[in-house]
């Protein structure tokens, strides 16, 4: 899999480019919400959980863009729903919107969903085993 994807400069590209703007837009949302902190170690601690979902959603896009198939976009809409949530329920916290909180819920619900299908869909896994053998 590794392989296949090498081959595809513009993906490793676009890969960096996500990532980066993901961590300038995480430090941004770091620094906005430091006042609601209530010690110095939280502060990193939302830090490294955004670069750890950022990376997770780097993953699955790579995961994607290589099988290509209902199985793999099922978890990539797993991945970006409950980045989603998370996301919704710290500007709920943080800025006290009450209003974020409904949208984590909802987000967090259709990622199981998605999660669900990802995991009971046996039949595109086997095709998923054979697309990646065909690549090596």
């Amino acid at each position: 899999m590794l392989n296949a994807f090498l081959k595809d400069r513009v993906a490793i590209l676009l890969t960096l480019v996500f990532i980066g703007l993901n961590m300038i837009i995480l430090n941004e949302l770091v620094s906005q919400v430091k006042e609601g902190y209530e010690g110095s170690f939280q502060s990193g601690l939302v830090f490294l959980f955004g670069v750890i979902i950022s990376l997770l959603g780097a993953i699955a896009v790579l995961y994607n863009q290589v099988i290509n198939s209902d199985r793999s976009l099922a978890f990539l809409f797993f991945v970006f729903c409950f980045i989603f949530s998370d996301v919704a329920s710290l500007l709920g916290y943080y800025f006290g919107i009450n209003f974020f909180y409904y949208i984590d819920f909802v987000s967090a619900a259709l990622g199981l969903a998605f999660f669900l299908y990802t995991v009971l869909d046996v039949d595109n896994k086997e095709e998923e085993k054979n697309q990646l053998t065909q690549l090596y």
